[in-house]
């Protein structure tokens, strides 16, 4: 969710350059809604941090809204403990906003931002964020 282009990682995950286009690898028709979640939250996505993302959120259904603060272009891409891609965001600008709608079964995630800036991703320069998902 940061600027430009995001060049692919190991785990094969790559984007187009952001243009402001929301869209995300979740199907158009979200598993459940905000109301049905177990844990929503609102995180803002700036340089470099995933700021009001929990260290700990109660699952298994999150529902994360997020918006942007700066100018850049951020994502947001969850991986379990495993480092396996579970869901992500694709990179986005402000004033967009994107929701997701993700079932996390008990463990540890991180949250990552895999856009390029230079030669190291947002996630290298500390956008990144572990929490922990605990049963309801």
């Amino acid at each position: 969710l940061a600027l430009g282009a995001c060049g692919g990682d190991d785990d094969g995950h790559a984007h187009e350059e952001a243009d402001g286009a929301a869209s995300s690898t979740a199907s158009t028709a979200p598993a459940f809604t905000k109301d049905e979640a177990d844990t929503a939250v609102d995180v803002i996505l700036q340089d470099y941090a995933f700021v009001g993302l929990p260290d700990r959120v109660t699952g298994p259904n999150l529902h994360v809204t997020a918006s942007i603060k700066g100018s850049n272009a951020h994502e947001l891409v969850i991986f379990d403990e495993n480092d396996e891609l579970v869901e992500d965001l694709r990179p986005f600008k402000r004033p967009a906003r994107q929701s997701l709608a993700v079932v996390l079964e008990p463990g540890t995630y991180s949250a990552q931002c895999l856009i390029k800036e230079g030669s190291r991703t947002h996630a290298e320069l500390g956008m990144r964020k572990t929490f922990d998902v605990s049963k309801t």
